[in-house]
């Protein structure tokens, strides 16, 4: 339904009147006739005008609500971001047997020996402790192939004294099988074996931490 008001109708009575009053006349009738006739056909005009004006009226407001519900119910761009997840970080603290998960792949500590006999003849060699971890590759990191080792292992005892893989090659003494020492590794391998350290006598380390370049480090304690 139109909502807009129209405009009033134009009076056409006193015209009327007027056209009837001259055909009462005598001697004029068709003078005045023609004047009050004339007169009479602008208000008929008027009239006309008036009453398609509402008309017109409606038909511009309703171009303007047009416009409005069109621009109203036009639709609306929306965009979804999908997030992919990615592997969790390394948490601060393990036990054996847990794994630290990095995008390269995963780290497990699963075992210890306490005391590992020692080949004395090797320099500096004290007493011996191990620790049992598998690593499995599952891609490359920073789009390079991964580089396992003994480097980026240490153990500590209770004081905080840090103890390093004692690597050497070619060494019998320790116990099979042995990690690989640094060795490079394709997508979709893994790794165990036993790491060395070498301690003073009567030291016990109570955690073992891998701290691999680039990444964050990781301790499980025993």
């Amino acid at each position: 339904m139109c909502m807009c008001l129209a405009q009033p109708r134009p009076n056409v009575r006193p015209a009327i009147r007027a056209h009837v009053a001259s055909e009462g006349d005598s001697g004029g009738v068709r003078r005045n006739a023609d004047r009050e006739v004339r007169p009479t056909m602008q208000p008929m005009r008027l009239a006309m005008t008036a009453a398609l004006w509402p008309l017109l009226l409606c038909a511009g407001c309703g171009g303007s609500d047009s416009g409005r519900a069109s621009s109203s119910s036009a639709p609306k761009a929306t965009a979804t971001v999908t997030v992919t997840a990615t592997p969790s970080t390394p948490p601060g603290v393990l036990r054996l047997g847990e794994t630290a998960h990095y995008k390269w792949g995963n780290v497990t500590a699963l075992d210890t020996k306490r005391e590992i006999a020692p080949d004395k003849t090797l320099p500096g060699s004290k007493t011996w402790m191990g620790v049992l971890v598998k690593s499995c590759v599952t891609a490359k990191r920073r789009g390079k192939q991964v580089t396992l080792g003994w480097g980026a292992w240490n153990v500590a005892d209770r004081q905080g004294g840090q103890y390093e893989a004692f690597a050497w090659t070619g060494v019998t003494a320790y116990p099979s099988p042995v990690y690989p020492m640094d060795r490079t590794f394709p997508v979709g391998q893994c790794a165990k074996g036993w790491i060395v350290f070498n301690k003073p006598d009567g030291v016990r380390p109570m955690k073992a931490t891998y701290a691999p370049s680039g990444d964050e480090a990781v301790v499980w304690r025993f």
